[in-house]
């Protein structure tokens, strides 16, 4: 799950971003907008959002998949 969040070099090589913006993901916009348009502030905002968003799942996943031990 994680892992989906890093795809970045696929959409950088085959779609740039793609027609429209239709392959778009927050990784490549967060490159977009420190690199290609200079807007350092608004890429710092959205890394900050990937990695709670990143968090959360992480969290999630750790509780759902909890298994217990039971000692007699």
């Amino acid at each position: 799950m994680i892992n989906a969040f890093q795809t970045f070099g696929q959409v950088d090589l085959l779609t740039k971003g793609g027609p429209n913006n239709s392959t778009n993901l927050i990784v490549y916009q967060i490159y977009k907008d420190a690199f290609v348009n200079l807007n350092v502030g608004k890429a710092s905002t959205e890394s900050i959002v990937l990695a709670l968003l990143i968090a959360l799942v992480t969290i999630a996943q750790f509780k759902l998949t909890e298994k217990r031990v039971m000692y007699q």
